[in-house]
């Protein structure tokens, strides 16, 4: 049997690409203007292809699971005064450093990819609750120190997409950003700051960026791509 594929166009992508979600869902990206009787072809093997694979749920969160970021420590655990098969989740403290909780229930499945999902989910929701400053105020310092400006700054929630600049010059930073060291999370910033001037990824862009890194641009961005997140993305 098929599992579901969700397919979402990007002007920015170059291929289609395919990857199996956490709950089994395989997403699909497609770069406009791709003729459609090949798209469904790509999609059709890039599908065969994923489906042969066995499906693994990654238990990156567990009991007694410490995640430690820059600013923000969070904390699994399964706990008996939680309802059996419920989850409860809260975040200590107004200000750095903040601790985060996540209480669940004794009959929660943690193999199930799709709860693996839903506690990744928390977690992101967490890190938005402090996002201000752990992401926007070290995103202003860097913004005054280069002397560079957006229109305002937001935290979001996306996934796949850490960093958006828009055509209004405002910028939106994903959540995520609370799990990155602060170099990468540096990089992020910086690559957002430099679309406020350049906003194609064109080779004046990469060294624009690169001179906001101090010369790290390419060093950071592998760095970014071999990052084993601690959850689910």
């Amino acid at each position: 049997m098929r599992p579901p594929v969700d397919i979402h166009y990007r002007r920015n992508a170059c291929r289609v690409t395919a990857r199996r979600k956490a709950d089994g869902t395989i997403s699909v990206t497609v770069p406009y203007g791709l003729d459609p009787l090949e798209q469904s072809t790509i999609i059709d093997k890039l599908v065969e292809r994923i489906n042969s694979q066995p499906q693994k749920p990654r238990l990156l969160i567990v009991d007694n699971t410490i995640i430690e970021a820059p600013g923000i420590t969070f904390t699994f655990n399964v706990d008996p005064h939680v309802p059996p098969s419920g989850i409860a989740a809260r975040l200590h403290g107004s200000s750095i450093p903040f601790e985060a909780s996540v209480a669940i229930g004794r009959d929660v499945d943690l193999t199930n990819g799709s709860i693996q999902k839903r506690l990744s989910d928390i977690a992101v929701r967490l890190a938005a609750m402090a996002g201000e400053p752990l992401i926007l105020q070290p995103a202003r310092e860097i913004s005054s120190r280069l002397g560079i400006h957006p229109s305002r700054w937001e935290i979001g929630r996306g996934r796949r997409t850490l960093g958006t600049c828009r055509t209004d010059k405002s910028i939106s930073l994903s959540a995520l950003l609370a799990f990155l060291p602060q170099e990468l999370k540096e990089f992020i910033i910086c690559h957002e700051l430099a679309h406020l001037t350049e906003m194609n990824h064109s080779q004046r862009f990469h060294q624009l960026c690169d001179s906001y890194l101090g010369g790290r641009e390419a060093t950071l961005s592998q760095a970014l791509k071999s990052y084993r997140w601690p959850i689910l993305r």
